[in-house]
């Protein structure tokens, strides 16, 4: 930069990549270059982060000079920077320098493409590197996306990473071919937010081999023709490599190929070629291996180069016997040219690299044969002369021609020596006999048939050789005198000692020799018939004597060669050993033996067994011994082994068996033959035996974290050693097995597949490819969104309930919890069970959700789900609330003359009269001031009612009429009308004025006065003297307020009531003030709102916003007086010493008085002024009690200061006879005596009253408990409890005794089951007689037991020895009957279960002690389920949806009652309810609300009535007069449902209950209506006794209302045995038990009595079950269970153990059980599948096939459970149970279920069919007529089941109605699109829901197809053998795409023609059974019938899209004449 001859260096200032903290630094020079001086001025840069040093400053620059200076750059963040240099030049121009402060950037770059060129598909890997290069100066950012194709496998890595500046980042791009094409992928690539498209090119080829001949041509067949035995034929074959890799062939004979034929004579009939093939089958590998040749056999090929291959072939004669001729060999063989790295490298099934050539060729033998014989005699010749002879060689061979030669031969010579014969022609040849030596000559001429041999010398080609000899036999003689031959022994005869040693007899066929002696043919048949013995027998020769009459061994037998007799042997005595020196031999060889093999076991430390030739290995668990061979395994090679060439050869090798890699295989070479084998390098040829499988691996789609193996098969085939190390590079192939083995000769071992690269020999490289796709650990969800509907058949709170599905596609297990998500509400009503678990591989898991309803309950709601590490997946649950219809059942609710200040209650009832339960909230709870309407919310169930109370408490008087309204979900709100007037109080009082004249401290004075209420609605006066200590209130009743000094008076409408103004001071003052008093509340009298008075009629209509506003005005208080009081208190002048006394009076002992003392007040007392006279006088007034004591004196004078005793008597005569406690009042006056004093008694006030009591002390005994209340037993089960007796009134030594009552049984017997012993002893403590009223205690054990049914109330009697007697009332129950003996089980839920003993005659179920599942129970699983099941909402249903059960006077007493109260005495004797925490009282709970169910589902006349125990079963249908928790009485309207229990037994028995009428009606009076009630709670608990019911510990008063209880109880006297007192037992336990036993007994007497008794059902056998322990023989029998249960029992083992293998018969098969306990055995759910499935079979495949069968965990169990329930809610059999129900299974709950399970499930087998036919492609229906022959309508659901049936159509809705008296028609359609048949099952079925109940019907639904009807025709004639094509066309005229198989069905006749009707239905069978075969069929092959088809189709799947025409080519080849007919048959499931 330059200006005015000033240059600055650098013109600009750039610092790049710059970061924080950092300080840069550049030079800075400025230069005058011009000619005159400048003077510079440099300012700095204007950012503090730039400091410019020695150049800050004014210059004076002469030309030629420079300044220099530097430039510091500091910078603090990391953003670009600018800023500049000014230098100004001479104040003129201004110079800038700039500066740039850039901070470092990243600049990635990459080349766009990567080309591998030419690969080979295979799925070998080609990896190539690819640079990213960043330049700049900061990291970058890199990251590759690209797409998965099937063609090939894409991997490039990493796919996302970080470069620094100024480094290199390899990307590792990985590609595998599996099919030729080309590869042009794009991969998307971001550079630091820069995109970039990677480009990935290839050309896939395929490599294989290919052959041509040596002209190019492709060559397929190599055809030999006829060669002659022994000789061999070449061709010539040019083997090509066809890829871009080099490869190493092989070449191998398939001789296991189809086809192949192995010397076979073709020429030959049939049956002779197949029999020489038996004969010769074992030579035909061997022969097969030797004609056919390949030279070289293997070697290496560049690629696109080519090799020639020689091809030889020698056939070889295969005749057994040299006299037989050899026959004509065919032979048809198939070469396969094979690369190597085919089995050691990547390869894919669809990629051949081999090629394959078939050779033909015929071995033929030579028929060259010389005539006219092969002997030939020249006879006499002289010497020097010759002898010619003519021979004549025929070439019968009529395909190839001979070529002959003649050897040379001394003195013979043939002419021709050689030539060739043609085929068929013959040749003379002259034989010559040249005379030059004198003898006789015997001869053989060689004549050798010369042709093309193989070569000695390796690899050279074939040459001309001898393969085949003709022997001519020649003799001559040169000498005139002729020697005869001399006679010899035949051969066999001729067999010394030793050289034929130890011939065996049954050696004698094989021995060559002495098989052609005829006459030991002769007697072969002798030998035959001797007996077989394992002694070896010998062969005695002729010229064989010594050793055969007198053997080595005496145990040596021979035989005779001719006649096969045993050889007499010589023993001789004085030699041979006797017996005992043999056994003395034998025992000291034995010893050694012995010793020789202990050594040996020690050495190799292998257990010595107890047979040492035997290895003792099982051989039918699949352990088979390994065969052992004489061959060393260490031994050196087989030098001359020639490697097999064959695949038969290479499959023949045995597997050694997981078992022996360890003991076989070596992991590295050890011996010195290992060491020198394994370094060998392999041949191709060597290197293709060595077999390495598979050499691809997929393992699909695998989870993470999983384990999945393979094996790996090592397979050597060589007779050499080879050492094979695999190399694992990939952390998840890493395995348990050994990485490295040396695999023996001919050795085949498995490994588990965990490797992928692998050496042979560390020389020979191989991979094995691996393939996964691994996925995130997740569980399938059935659906994302799950719609709840409600299920009428349940009730409230419990119908919403839905089903998710957990699919587990992966092999891991996976682990899952659900989470709720919480919505910003916080309200969440949903729950889901089981919320945490596991999912077994490939198995599903079913999850129930819950949907707790309420008005404001959301209907919405949201879990995700979480499966170990992986995203969570969301669950989105909607409730879908039905319609119903709910009415009022008063629409007008009328409060008249309601109380000021005084709560009223009215209740209005919704009745719910449609299908689905009705959820409300009222929306203003108060309408009027003290107005409150509750339950604010609440449930209306489906066919039942809720009460609404309204409780109404005014401030002031007004006339209202106003409306609430209450809104439903899901409908229209109902508004009820509330009217009525407020009555203002209206009370006067008879006294105005109260006056207490001079009342002494410590008396009393009452002055009485009354209360009149003149208004219409009660009043209510309160006392308010808490101010006035003194003064108090007494009114008849008690008051209502238990305040301190407060006192309630309530006063009904026109009522007076009667009080007491009561005035006892406590200290002397004087009282003058006005009574407190308040009226309703409102002071009085005081200023009252101005409408008290109002006569006006005028109506105040309220509105919720007009009652706000409301006031009220005031006004003067109208004339009302106000009560006043004046009282004055004086000091007691007389003071007694005791105001109470009590005698206690024992018999037969005199009673002593008792002493007061009255003592007068001294003279200083001021009382003494107020007394006239010298004192006090004072009198008793003994009145009535003059009998029963006396006070003497009884009157006196008491002066000041005096004192004065009384003696009081009591008269133990006028008391012994009376009451135990006697009380007697004494009053004491003071003033005048006599008469005088008498009447004016009358007037005044006593000033004391003196109390005696009196006790008179009897022998007495008060029992603890009061009565014995004992738990019911089964039979022969003995309890027992402790009897307290707190004895009074006996002396010391007294006996007590006991007596119990007999029994008498159902038969008449007498038995006693109640006994009774003193466990202390019976005699009773000294006591001291004075002490008459202490209680001694006498402990006492009762036991009942019986083994008979037995259910009593009895009593129990203990007498002393003055014959006095004290009862006690005993009730116990014993009976075999699960629904009596309920509580016992209760007890003992966890100690006892059932089990079976087997006796003689009978099986006997008993309850044992056990702590552990008895195994004659079968298998038990717990059945208590995990704590994730609960939920916290657990009792919503039991708290919310009974709630309207409760009546208004059970409300208020609830409040009081809530509160469990301790077990006190009286709770010890009477039934009671447990409420501690404990298995029991889950037990009875369970058990209360299994009642609850089916009563309140099937008690009732008309449909479902909900029920709770005991609020439903106690209450009155008519209005009463009750009272509230404040004792205050008020009118309740009346109940509107007006079913009571008794309307429950009439429907339940049908006819009336004898001592109730009709029509009874209950009184508004309690005394009343509680006597009303009592007797009819005796006639019900009669009748039901009656029936057989055991009810003796449940009395009438138990069944009471709380009302009426406590009024009864009120009436009871204390020491009577019925007294109750409400306050020590809690009465709503003592009426829920007796209630639960009430219906208990209800249900046996009338319901569970109408089962059969008889217990064999049916005979089990076993094909049915295992181990089951009755077979129908035996009784069953039970002290436990009835004989009814027991029946029911029976049933269930036959159906579960018939059914258990047909159910589940795919999977698991569960194990055999019997089942006895009803908790246990249905724990997981298996029995009711079992039990469902035997009934109704077509649920099996939707539903208890997906059951586990051998449960593990609480998840899987109720995974069961809810699939059983689900099955049960869609039958409509549910009991309103739940899944969690089955999986806490109570015995008496599930007793509930079978029975009713027993009664409807023979209804669900269909006992009809109806079936539908018609046209193919056409809708089929049918009616189905229903007659109601009943007075009321009958409605029906509608149910189609079965694995068919959404085929079926029902038109309308899925409910039909059929009228009273009248008939309704069904209809059922089917749409028919296959021709097979389908099934379903109709279900007609009535829920509770529906009112009426009746039958299920069920009818079975088939399909026949009657016609078919042809979319097309085509037709066409074609000669035989002539190839046609039929083009057929095609359109999809559904709509939907989809893929259509094409099925041909070839038939003789047409199928739609005018043929026979059954002919066309047996070709309609045939056509559906065709679409079966194929349903289910991957392949779309051509159908075979009978016969070869001639139809066939070019394509097996059609793709057709809706109204797409398409074409289907169709080839048709006729091979007989006639008509044929093809059907064509496209399906498709799918569509």
């Amino acid at each position: 930069m330059a200006g005015k001859g000033i240059r600055v260096e650098p013109p600009f200032l750039e610092f790049n990549d710059m970061k924080v903290g950092e300080v840069y630094k550049k030079a800075v020079s400025i230069t005058n270059i011009g000619k005159v001086s400048r003077k510079l001025s440099v300012e700095k840069p204007a950012q503090k982060i730039f400091k410019l040093i020695r150049l800050a400053q004014a210059w004076f620059l002469p030309p030629g000079f420079c300044i220099r200076g530097t430039l510091e750059f500091t910078p603090v963040s990391e953003e670009k920077v600018k800023d500049s240099i000014q230098i100004f030049i001479d104040e003129e121009e201004l110079l800038e320098v700039p500066i740039t402060g850039l901070p470092g950037f990243a600049s990635l770059s990459m080349v766009s493409l990567v080309d591998f060129g030419s690969l080979v598909a295979g799925g070998q890997a080609v990896r190539k590197h690819h640079p990213i290069t960043n330049k700049g100066s900061a990291p970058g950012r890199f990251e590759v996306r690209y797409k998965k194709s099937e063609l090939y496998s894409l991997h490039i890595f990493p796919s996302h990473g970080t470069a620094e500046g100024g480094t290199t980042v390899w990307l590792i791009v990985e590609l595998r071919a599996f099919r030729p094409g080309r590869i042009a992928e794009e991969a998307q690539v971001k550079l630091h937010d820069t995109p970039a498209v990677l480009s990935i090119k290839a050309e896939v080829v395929v490599q294989h081999l290919e052959i041509s001949d040596m002209q190019g041509s492709p060559l397929s067949c190599l055809r030999f023709g006829p060669v002659y035995f022994g000789a061999s034929s070449e061709q010539k074959v040019v083997l090509r490599n066809n890829g871009p890799i080099p490869c190493d062939w092989v070449s191998l004979l398939l001789d296991k190929a189809v086809g192949i034929e192995g010397g076979t004579d073709l020429q030959k009939s049939t049956g002779t070629a197949l029999l020489e093939r038996m004969k010769n089958y074992s030579s035909t590998t061997h022969s097969a291996l030797q004609v056919l040749e390949c030279v070289p056999a293997h070697g290496p090929l560049d690629p696109y180069r080519t090799t020639t291959v020689v091809v030889r072939f020698s056939p070889k004669s295969r005749r057994r016997w040299r006299s037989t001729s050899p026959s004509r060999q065919d032979y048809c063989l198939f070469l396969l040219f094979d690369i190597v790295s085919c089995k050691h490298g990547f390869t894919q099934p669809a990629v051949d690299s081999s090629v394959e050539v078939a050779v033909t060729g015929s071995g033929i033998p030579v028929a060259l044969v010389p005539s006219p014989s092969d002997t030939f005699d020249f006879s006499h010749c002289a010497m020097g002369q010759h002898s010619d002879l003519l021979c004549m060689l025929q070439n019968l061979c009529p395909q190839l021609p001979v070529r002959f030669r003649f050897r040379k031969l001394a003195h013979f010579a043939a002419h021709p020596p050689t030539g060739t014969i043609a085929p068929g022609q013959s040749q003379d040849v002259v034989l010559t006999f040249n005379a030059r030596q004198q003898g006789t000559f015997h001869v053989r001429q060689k004549v050798d048939v010369l042709g093309w041999v193989e070569s000695q010398k390796n690899g050279c080609p074939n040459e001309i050789g001898c393969f085949h000899t003709i022997l001519l036999h020649l003799s001559a003689i040169c000498d005139s005198v002729r020697i005869p031959p001399q006679p010899k022994l035949h051969s066999a005869l001729k067999c010394p000692a030793g050289l034929r040693p130890r011939v065996r007899l049954r050696e004698l066929d094989h021995c060559s020799a002495l098989g052609r002696i005829a006459t030991a043919k002769l007697h072969k048949h002798r030998r035959e018939m001797s007996p077989i013995t394992d002694i070896d027998e010998f062969l005695a020769f002729p010229n064989d004597r010594a050793s055969s009459i007198r053997p080595a061994s005496p145990h040596t037998q021979y035989r005779t060669i001719f006649t096969g007799v045993h050889r007499y042997r010589y023993v001789d005595p004085s030699y041979a050993f006797t017996k005992d020196e043999d056994e003395l031999r034998r025992r000291n060889q034995q010893t050694y033996i012995n010793f020789i093999k202990q050594r040996w076991h020690e050495k190799t430390g292998q257990p010595q067994t107890g047979n040492d030739n035997v290895l003792e290995i099982d051989t039918h668990n699949g352990l088979v011994p390994p065969e052992f061979n004489n061959r060393d395994p260490n031994g050196t090679k087989n030098s001359d082994w020639n490697p097999s060439c064959t695949s038969k050869h290479l499959s023949e090798i045995p597997n050694s068996g997981d078992s022996q890699i360890f003991d076989a295989v070596n992991i590295v070479p050890s011996t010195s033959q290992q060491v020198a084998d394994c370094l060998r390098t392999l041949t191709p040829l060597e290197l293709y035996q060595v077999d390495i499988t598979p050499s691809s691996v997929n393992f699909g789609v695998v989870a993470v974290n999983s384990v999945c193996a393979m094996n790996v098969h090592l397979i050597n085939r060589l007779p050499v050693h080879v050492w094979v190390e695999f190399e694992v590079d990939c952390v998840e192939l890493q395995g348990f097995s050994m990485l490295s083995q040396v695999l023996p000769p001919f050795f085949h071992t498995i490994l588990p597949m965990t490797s992928l690269n692998y050496t042979i020999n560390q020389q020979h490289p191989g991979q094995i490819l691996v393939q996964a796709e691994v996925i995130p650990l997740a569980l399938e969800l059935s659906s994302n969104r799950l719609v709840l509907t409600p299920n009428p058949d349940l009730l409230a709170g419990s119908e919403y309930r839905g089903i998710v599905t957990l699919q587990n596609l992966s092999n891991c297990v996976a682990e899952f919890s659900w989470k709720p998500v919480i919505p910003e509400s916080g309200l969440l009503l949903y729950s889901i069970r089981p919320c945490t678990g596991v999912v077994e591989p490939h198995m599903e898991l079913d999850c129930e959700i819950n949907w707790y309803p309420g008005f404001n309950s959301p209907t919405e709601g949201d879990f995700d789900l979480f499966v170990q590490e992986g995203a969570p997946q969301r669950l989105h649950c909607v409730a879908k609330v039905g319609s119903t219809t709910v009415e009022l059942a008063e629409k007008r609710i009328l409060f008249t003359s309601v109380p000021l200040n005084t709560t009223s209650v009215r209740s209005a009832v919704l009745h719910n009269s449609g299908q689905n339960h009705a959820y409300f909230e009222v929306v203003d709870i108060c309408p009027l001031p003290g107005m409150v309407v509750s339950p604010s919310v609440g449930v209306v169930p489906s066919r039942g009612q809720a009460m609404i109370r309204i409780q109404f408490n005014p401030d002031c008087v007004f006339k209202f009429d106003t409306k609430i309204e209450i809104a439903m979900k899901n409908m229209k709100s109902i508004k009820l009308r509330v009217g009525g007037s407020v009555e203002p109080p209206n009370v006067t009082f008879s006294q105005f004025h109260f006056q207490f004249c001079g009342v002494h401290i410590g008396s009393e004075q009452r002055i009485p006065f009354s209360i009149t209420n003149h208004s219409a609605a009660l009043s209510q006066v309160t006392f308010d003297l808490s101010k006035y200590k003194d003064f108090s209130v007494k009114a008849r009743l008690p008051s209502t307020k238990k305040e301190l000094g407060v006192t309630v008076v309530e006063v009904g409408s026109g009522q007076t009531e009667e009080c007491f103004l009561v005035f006892s001071p406590t200290q002397v003052t004087d009282y003058n003030f006005v009574l407190p008093i308040m009226v309703n509340r409102v002071k009085w009298p005081t200023s009252l709102p101005s409408f008290f008075t109002s006569s006006s009629s005028t109506t105040l209509l309220l509105t919720p916003d007009s009652r706000k506003s409301m006031t009220t005005s005031t006004t003067s208080s109208t004339d009302e007086q106000s009560l006043t009081v004046d009282a004055t208190a004086l000091i007691a002048p007389v003071e007694m010493s005791s105001t109470r006394l009590q005698f206690v009076v024992v018999s037969h002992s005199p009673t002593f008085p008792q002493i007061v003392e009255l003592r007068a007040k001294g003279e200083e007392s001021v009382c003494w002024k107020a007394v006239s006279g010298e004192g006090v006088r004072w009198r008793f007034d003994l009145g009535a009690a003059e009998e029963l004591c006396s006070v003497a004196p009884a009157f006196g004078l008491l002066r000041p200061g005096q004192s004065v005793c009384l003696a009081v008597t009591v008269n133990p005569e006028a008391t012994r006879n009376g009451e135990k406690i006697t009380k007697v009042s004494i009053p004491m006056y003071l003033g005048g005596e006599g008469e005088e004093g008498r009447q004016r008694n009358e007037e005044l006030q006593p000033y004391r009253k003196l109390s005696v009591i009196i006790l008179l002390s009897r022998p007495s005994i008060v029992f603890y408990p009061r009565q014995i209340l004992f738990t019911p037993v089964p039979l022969s089960k003995s309890t027992e409890t402790m009897l307290t007796l707190n004895i009074t009134g006996y002396p010391g030594g007294t006996t007590m005794s006991a007596e119990c009552e007999e029994v008498e049984t159902k038969n008449g017997t007498k038995i006693q089951p109640i006994s009774v012993n003193f466990p202390h002893g019976n005699r009773i403590c000294t006591q001291n007689i004075s002490e008459g009223t202490k209680v001694v205690s006498l402990l006492c054990k009762v036991s009942f037991c019986s083994a008979v049914p037995v259910s009593l109330c009895t009593t129990i009697t203990f007498s002393d020895h003055m014959k006095n007697k004290f009862k006690i009332k005993v009730c116990a129950v014993a009976e075999n009957c699960l629904l009596t003996i309920w509580p016992y089980l209760a007890i003992h839920s966890t100690d006892q279960h059932v089990v079976l003993q087997t006796g003689d005659t009978s099986v006997e179920a008993v309850l044992l002690n056990f702590h552990t599942p008895s195994p004659a129970s079968g298998p038990i699983t717990s059945s208590s389920s995990s704590s994730s099941f609960d939920h916290k909402s657990s009792g919503y249903c039991t708290s919310d949806s009974l709630t309207y059960c409760y009546s208004m006077d059970e409300q208020s007493s609830k409040d009081e009652d809530t509160s469990s109260k301790s077990d006190t005495p009286g709770s010890l004797s009477i039934p009671r309810f447990p409420v501690s925490k404990s298995e029991e009282t889950k037990f009875y709970q369970k058990v209360l609300l299994t009642v609850e169910k089916w009563f309140s589902l099937y008690g009732w006349p008309s449909g479902t009535n909900p029920l709770c125990i005991p609020h439903s079963l106690r209450r009155v249908v008519f209005a009463v007069q009750t009272s509230d928790s404040n004792g205050r009485a008020f009118s309740v309207t009346q109940n509107k449902d007006t079913r009571s229990v008794v309307d429950m037994l009439e429907h339940l028995t049908g006819r009336m209950i004898p001592g109730i009428p009709m029509c009874q009606t209950f009184s508004k009076d309690i005394r009343q209506r509680t006597i009303q009630m009592l007797q009819q709670n005796e006639a019900i608990l009669e009748f039901l006794r009656v029936q057989g019911a055991c009810l003796y510990h449940i009395k009438p008063e138990y069944l009471l209302d709380i009302a009426e209880f406590k009024h009864w109880c009120s009436l009871q006297e204390k020491d009577s045995e019925k007294y109750l007192d409400c306050n020590f037992f809690d009465f709503w336990s003592l009426s829920k038990r007796s209630w639960i036993d009430v219906l208990l007994q209800i249900y046996k007497v009338l319901v569970l009595s109408h089962m059969p008794e008889d217990t064999r059902y049916e005979p089990l056998y076993p094909r049915d079950t295992e181990d089951a322990l009755l077979d129908g023989s035996h009784a069953l029998t039970s002290t436990i269970y009835s004989l009814r249960e027991l029946h029911l029992l029976s049933w269930l083992n036959m159906n579960y153990q018939k059914m258990r293998k047909v159910v589940w018969e795919a999977g698991g098969i569960p194990t055999s059980r019997w089942i006895v306990n009803f908790d246990l055995d249905f724990a997981d759910g298996l029995v009711l599948g079992a039990l469902i499935a035997a009934h109704c079979p077509y649920l099996i495949r939707s539903h208890f096939q997906r059951m586990y069968t051998t449960p593990c965990n609480a998840p899987q169990i109720f995974h069961n459970s809810i699939i059983v329930t689900q099955a049960l809610i869609l039958l409509g059999l549910s009991l309103n149970m739940k899944s969690t129900d089955l999986c806490e299974i109570n015995p008496v709950q599930t007793l509930f279920l079978c029975v009713h399970l027993y009664e409807t499930l023979p209804h669900y087998m269909p006992s009809e069919t109806l079936t539908l036919s018609g046209g193919l492609h056409s809708t089929f229906s049918k009616q189905v007529r229903l007659k109601n022959p009943s007075s009321k309508p009958l409605r029906y659901k509608v149910l189609l089941l079965g694995e068919d049936a959404h085929l079926f159509s029902v038109p309308g809705s899925s409910e039909v109605t059929v009228p009273a008296g009248s008939e309704a028609e069904l209809t059922v359609q089917f749409r028919c699109y296959f021709l097979r048949p389908v099934e379903a099952v109709l279900l007609l079925i009535t829920s509770s829901a529906f009112g009426l109940r009746c039958g299920t019907l069920a009818f079975n639904l088939k399909t026949c197809v009657t016609q078919i009807t042809p979319t097309n025709s085509v037709q066409l004639t074609c000669p035989c053998y002539q190839l046609k094509v039929i083009n057929v066309p095609l359109t999809n005229n559904y709509n939907k795409k989809d893929y259509f198989r094409v099925v041909l069905v070839e038939s003789s006749y047409n199928p739609l023609g005018p043929e026979k009707k059954k002919d066309r239905l047996s070709h309609q069978k045939s056509l559906s059974d065709s679409e079966k075969k194929h349903a289910t069929s991957d392949g779309g092959d051509q159908f075979e019938v009978g016969e070869a088809n001639e139809f066939l189709s070019t394509e097996r799947t059609v793709c057709l899209k809706p109204g797409q025409p398409g074409n289907l080519r169709i080839l048709y080849m006729p091979f007989f004449i006639g008509t044929k007919y093809c059907s064509v048959l496209l399906l498709s499931p799918q569509v």
